[in-house]
Formats: C-alpha cells, structure tokens, sequence
C-alpha cells in the first residue's frame, strides 16, 4: 500500500498544484486508482487488480508527460530558427549599410565642385524639414534684391517702403544692412526667408555682418 501511495503523491506538486500536462485524462485515471485503493482495503478487489490500475495511471501520466516533453521540444526548435532568421535579417541590414556607406565614401573622392557636395549630403541626411524648404537660389536672390530696393511684398500688393536704399558701387555695407533692418516693422508676417523681423532687429553684429557678405554676393 506505502509503494502505491508513494506513485500517486509523487505526480503531484507539493503545493497542490497540477503541472500544466496534467490534464482531465490523468484526472481520470488517477480517480480511478484511487477508487482501486478503497475497493482493495475493502476486500473487493485482489492486489493484481490494484496493481492493473496503478499501471494504468502511470502509463497515462507517462505518456502525457511525453507528450508534453515533445511539444516543449518543439516550440524550443520554432525558437531557435526564429533566432536564427533575426540573426540573418539584422546581419544582411549591417552588410547592406556597410556597402551602401562604402559606395558614398567612394562617391566623395571624386567630387570636384561644391555643388556635388551638398547633392551628397542630401542623399545622406535627406530632406530639409524647416520653413526654408523648397527655396532656390533665384527666390532668395530676388527677395533680398526686393529688400534692398525698398519693396515690399505683401500678397498681391506691392507698396514703397518708408525708407528707400540702394546698394553703392562698393556693394552691400553693413551699415546699408543696418538701415534696411530699422525699417522693419514688429508683427509683420515671415518672407520668404520665413524668419520674423524681430529676429532681424535683435541680430548681433557678426549675424549682420554675415548678412551683409551674403547679400553683397548675391548683388554683385
């Protein structure tokens, strides 16, 4: 009697609950041996009768066990190819930007202009997302041009400003850049350069400077 309670507690977890593989089979089973138990010390039934029971549980209980074994097996197998597909997905993307970083280096030793230049460095950051996208050279050449004339452009209007500038012969001065700023005017709606005419008021003096170098180019 100790051998066959000692096969039937060893199944069960000590804190009572069930493994996961024992499902209502091995309940079955199990019930059924222990309703051997009772009949065997009744009398009712003789020990080769226990015992057919006892082998009945613990061939269910095996091949459950089994079964479990396998799908766990299994699922460590989907896994592991899982893995193994990351792994050589992040592998050919590393290759990839390798390769594709190697033909821009490339590209860089035969550049010869400028212009070729920030092509490349287009390609690499790609595209502006700022106010100024999308403006080429002749729209800021013909704003700034505007603004040293003395024109303002306000939708469809196109009014005289208070104050009227013209570039000497020696180009754009900073003083020039000075004058056209002081004529500004607070609230007005971004040009095209899509900067605010308080930021051009409170400009420092290398900001003006620079300004006024850029515009001295772009007016010669």
């Amino acid at each position: 009697m100790e051998c066959v309670r000692k096969a039937v507690c060893k199944k069960e977890r000590r804190d009572g609950v069930k493994p996961g593989w024992f499902d209502a089979e091995c309940m079955i089973a199990k019930r059924g041996l222990r309703e051997a138990m009772s009949r065997f010390r009744l009398s009712q039934i003789d020990r080769m009768q226990l015992l057919q029971e006892q082998g009945r549980y613990e061939r269910t209980v095996d091949r459950k066990k089994k079964e479990a074994m396998s799908r766990f097996r299994l699922s460590q197998i989907d896994r592991m190819q899982l893995l193994q597909e990351q792994g050589r997905y992040e592998r050919t993307v590393d290759r990839k930007k390798n390769e594709w970083e190697e033909r821009e280096i490339e590209k860089t030793r035969g550049i010869k202009v400028e212009s070729e230049v920030w092509d490349l460095v287009k390609r690499v950051k790609g595209p502006r997302r700022n106010g100024a996208v999308g403006i080429t050279m002749s729209e800021w050449e013909k704003y700034f041009r505007e603004l040293l004339d003395g024109v303002n452009v306000e939708g469809n209007q196109v009014r005289e400003r208070e104050v009227n500038v013209m570039p000497d012969e020696d180009g754009v001065s900073i003083e020039l850049v000075r004058v056209v700023i002081a004529s500004l005017k607070k609230g007005k709606a971004c040009g095209i350069d899509q900067v605010e005419s308080e930021a051009w008021m409170w400009a420092t003096d290398e900001c003006i400077r620079v300004l006024a170098g850029f515009l001295d180019e772009i007016s010669a």
